[in-house]
């Protein structure tokens, strides 16, 4: 967004100018960061070694979710998901379930498919979350249903509510999570929508499918083709 280039850009600036004077300037106009994560973490731009390493092969996992999506001929692209990300879509949470998931994370990424079919607009999401140990893991987990629940009861009575919702316990190929399976009224028009989160270990998996159908087994067999390519 544009908020996001004028305030954390003007950090990171303020930063590499401290730290290098004019000859980072120059450096950082003619090498800018290529993610978002290295324009929030100054320090991570001026000493890429310091940044935390996950040990997964984040890349590979969103490889094999494309991989499998092909057939739906998808416009992707892939970002990173970072801090500030995470706070802003957990924003309908309490102050200290937003701090919870954030420290939860050591690296985030999402890889974004969409296209417009006869149906309406299609996306299919898939993030991975590199958690610092499997409980915390877990916990990214747990909040993330607290924070669907908690959409679910913001948009009641909106123009857009939350018309049906189904939750099912996953349990299988070493993942633990759930499946959310939900059905939103918009304009006269009711949307499904589905959302696994699963975790094996301390990476954490999350799809959503809008206006994509696919049984449940095929899901979980999905997630479970993510985790184990981005495995280390």
């Amino acid at each position: 967004t544009f908020s996001f280039g004028y305030v954390q850009g003007e950090a990171l600036v303020q930063a590499v100018a401290a730290a290098r004077g004019d000859a980072g300037l120059e450096e950082l106009f003619t090498a800018p960061p290529t993610s978002r994560s290295l324009v929030t973490n100054p320090g991570w731009f001026l000493d890429p070694d310091s940044r935390p390493k996950s040990g997964y092969q984040i890349e590979a996992g969103l490889d094999a979710f494309e991989t499998q999506l092909a057939d739906h001929d998808l416009a992707i692209q892939r970002m990173d998901f970072d801090s500030s990300l995470i706070r802003a879509a957990a924003a309908a949470l309490p102050p200290a379930a937003v701090d919870q998931m954030v420290n939860a994370v050591v690296q985030s990424r999402v890889i974004i498919g969409q296209k417009i079919g006869a149906n309406g607009q299609a996306f299919a999401v898939a993030a991975l979350h590199a958690c610092h140990d499997e409980a915390r893991a877990a916990d990214y987990l747990e909040l993330s249903q607290q924070l669907m629940k908690a959409k679910e009861a913001m948009v009641k009575d909106s123009n857009t509510p939350v018309v049906a919702s189904e939750r099912t316990a996953v349990d299988q190929d070493g993942m633990t999570g759930f499946i959310a399976a939900q059905t939103v009224e918009a304009g006269g028009e009711q949307i499904a929508t589905q959302t696994m989160l699963v975790h094996r270990g301390q990476l954490a998996c999350e799809i959503t499918l809008v206006q994509i159908e696919m049984e449940q087994e095929e899901l979980i067999a999905l997630g479970a083709a993510i985790l184990l390519a981005a495995a280390p």
